[in-house]
């Protein structure tokens, strides 16, 4: 992402259901690239006490990979995973 491009591709975002309290694109942002991207940016330069929040859902692989950055970026970080967002205290 740094030196890159994200790419979303017309089916992916044609099969995203529209609600009005809900635009379309919504759920593409929430995209695993671009939060682990973020949280990672977030961990690299938030100062004690910060919060990082994300409105996704994760499985096992993600909760490793959270885990897995927390102990090289922020070993005294707190996380919280929701069944829908995931939240870190630094």
């Amino acid at each position: 992402m740094d030196a890159g491009v994200l790419i979303y591709f017309k089916a992916a975002v044609r099969d995203i259901k529209r609600t009005p309290s809900k635009p379309a694109l919504e759920g593409v942002s929430a995209d695993s690239v671009k939060w682990r991207y973020d949280l990672l940016s977030w961990l690299q330069r938030a100062q004690e006490g910060e919060m990082f929040k994300a409105d996704v859902t994760t499985d096992d692989d993600d909760q490793r990979w959270v885990y897995d950055n927390i102990a090289t970026h922020a070993p005294n970080a707190e996380v919280i995973f929701g069944d829908d967002n995931i939240k870190l205290i630094r």
